[in-house]
């Protein structure tokens, strides 16, 4: 399918869009039931295995304190859509997931030969359910020596300062200062 976008259709952007409150990503925050039986079940659980490694290997400061937290006794029910590490794995499997397609055979063929002047970007980004917002990872990769695209979404880092002045604005309200 990949192929086919970039080599056939000429898409020039591809875009890995992670959602907060995805059910396979808190699922692969449970333990495995064993035995699988079912192929359902079977299904699931290859389709889920690279974000267990993801949450397994990750060094973001959420996943690791909950890696912690629940490695004596495992996590029994799924996360909660503000779960700090729910949210960081998350972002964490878009940006694994944008590493993967760049370093796949595709990619690596499409950008090298690419004559006609047009370049392909992987682009991470995340959006969330419950507010419809967007947010860029700022993980996107194009062909070396090629310019990177602005992102007509916000990134995580101008969503951070976002927050923090709204909640500095309101601690500010509440003590009766204006700024």
């Amino acid at each position: 399918v990949l192929s086919y976008a970039v080599e056939a259709l000429e898409v020039r952007h591809v875009i890995v869009m992670g959602h907060y409150g995805c059910g396979g990503v808190a699922a692969s925050m449970l333990p495995v039931s064993l035995p699988l039986e079912r192929p359902a079940h079977i299904a699931i659980q290859t389709w889920i295995q690279p974000i267990r490694e993801v949450y397994q290997t990750s060094t973001r400061p959420e996943i690791v304190a909950h890696r912690n937290e629940y490695k004596d006794t495992p996590l029994t029910e799924l996360p909660g859509l503000h779960d700090p590490a729910f949210r960081a794995l998350v972002e964490e499997n878009v940006k694994a997931n944008v590493e993967r397609i760049a370093r796949s055979y595709v990619m690596r063929d499409v950008n090298p030969n690419s004559l006609k002047g047009t370049y392909v970007f992987i682009h991470g980004w995340v959006y969330d359910l419950e507010n419809g917002e967007v947010t860029d990872l700022n993980v996107t990769v194009g062909p070396p020596g090629r310019e990177i695209p602005k992102s007509p979404w916000p990134s995580t880092e101008q969503r951070e300062k976002e927050k923090r002045a709204e909640r500095e604005a309101k601690l500010n309200a509440a003590q009766g200062r204006h700024v």
